[in-house]
């Protein structure tokens, strides 16, 4: 770390978005948005690489990332069979404190690399965080509002481009001290169109335990062997951390 300057080196989870640099356990649901996961695969965009965090002197909170990823990760997206490929990454950051009790967090992002189909692949997205949290009474109630939109370019040789976007738009209400009530609605605009939403409520006995129960209704082209466009499917989920862990970004 220099005077306004972080750098990284190593494996990590790309600055793209506001989703993906959450790791598994830190989800406010228990799947990744739709579109999350067909554009960044189940595990996000995590590659080797190198980023540079360059915090910019203004009156707010302004921060640009610039990443180079080597392309070779886990993500289908950019895993080029060529040996010199990449994939170059920036993410712009701003943080503004609305009142002492409301922050609103604004980002964008783009990526670009090459793809297994010897072509380009192109990702960009936006998101916009509202957090509520009462200076006196904070430990008791808060509320999270954030949407992220996110769009794939994906060029092959010979074939027009394939163009793919999503949104999703989720709300967190912590309405007692270990309680919260969560909403998302997400989709996913490949060829046809799947939406989806979630309903959910978690209970935080600590910081290293978490139990959540989530309702899911997905409606798409067709997601069972019968030919149904309708799925519903219940989910309990325990949540344990052992051990140390480093605190979680904003």
């Amino acid at each position: 770390t220099m005077d306004g300057v972080t750098f990284k080196l190593g494996k990590f989870k790309a600055a793209m978005g506001k989703h993906n640099t959450l790791h598994t356990h830190a989800f406010t649901f228990i799947d990744a948005p739709l579109a999350h996961t067909a554009f960044m695969g189940g595990e996000g965009l995590n590659d080797n690489g190198v980023s540079a965090a360059i915090l910019i002197p203004t009156s707010w909170f302004n921060e640009i990332t610039i990443q180079y990823l080597k392309g070779k990760g886990e993500n289908d997206e950019f895993n080029s069979p060529k040996p010199a490929s990449g994939v170059g990454l920036v993410h712009w950051k701003n943080l503004f404190d609305m009142t002492d009790d409301l922050t609103t967090e604004l980002g964008f992002s783009y990526a670009s690399g090459d793809n297994s189909f010897l072509d380009k692949t192109t990702l960009s997205a936006a998101d916009l965080t509202f957090k509520w949290k009462p200076s006196v009474g904070g430990r008791y109630a808060s509320l999270i509002w954030a949407t992220e939109y996110l769009k794939r370019t994906q060029a092959q040789p010979g074939v027009i481009d394939v163009a793919a976007s999503g949104i999703a738009s989720w709300v967190e209400y912590q309405f007692a001290e270990r309680w919260s009530a969560d909403y998302r609605y997400d989709n996913l605009v490949q060829v046809d169109t799947t939406e989806r939403h979630s309903l959910g409520i978690n209970y935080k006995p600590s910081e290293f335990a978490s139990y959540k129960l989530e309702y899911n209704q997905t409606r798409g082209p067709i997601l069972s062997a019968d030919g149904d466009n309708v799925e519903k499917a219940i989910f309990l989920q325990a949540n344990l951390t052992i051990g140390a862990h480093p605190a979680h970004s904003y």
